[in-house]
């Protein structure tokens, strides 16, 4: 086997020390129920998940990763302007729907594009829908979908993912979403 150097051994550096921090990480926060990053393993998979990719996969983005009131977030949202137009919020109370796992703030100036879209802020709510907490009874799928039609009626678009997708395929869950907020409708 021949040695690296150069860019080649840089790749390998840097996909080491990526492997080591993100391994860090995921012990630290896969069983701890008091950690910030959600109730649930199933949400704090989905947060890491999000959050490497959006590390790796679109470095321009910054998350704002915050339990922020809507005063709070307001004045975030007017702070970071259009170059960081992620913003993440977890555990978010909204009127008439609840308590959701996460609610995603994506800025848009899709105006701009040849193919249009609308400018401005957009949110995303994303439920994780563990088998602990979602046991699939009639009542339980009634309440989700009368979360989902009042989340509809204030403008908001949902997400659910249930927690065989997440175990399954971190990675990809986090893809779609940052495909939703690429999506600029």
């Amino acid at each position: 086997m021949s040695k690296k150097f150069g860019f080649d051994l840089l790749v390998d550096q840097a996909t080491d020390a990526v492997a080591r921090r993100m391994s860090f990480m995921t012990a630290a926060f896969q069983d701890d129920p008091r950690s910030h990053l959600g109730d649930s393993p199933i949400e704090r998979l989905l947060y890491l998940a999000l959050f490497a990719h959006t590390l790796f996969e679109e470095p321009e983005w910054f998350w704002k990763l915050e339990r922020a009131s809507v005063e709070t977030l307001e004045e975030v949202k007017a702070r970071i302007g259009f170059r960081e137009r992620l913003i993440l919020q977890r555990q978010v109370e909204i009127n008439t729907i609840g308590r959701v796992d996460f609610l995603v703030h994506a800025y848009g100036d899709w105006a701009r594009e040849p193919e249009g879209g609308l400018e401005g802020w957009r949110r995303l709510i994303i439920e994780c829908d563990g088998h602990n907490f979602h046991t699939q009874s009639k009542e339980q799928v009634a309440r989700d979908r009368s979360r989902d039609r009042n989340a509809a009626m204030m403008g908001l678009e949902v997400f659910r993912f249930t927690g065989s997708e997440l175990w399954r395929d971190p990675w990809g869950c986090a893809g779609q979403i940052i495909a939703w907020a690429n999506r600029g409708v």
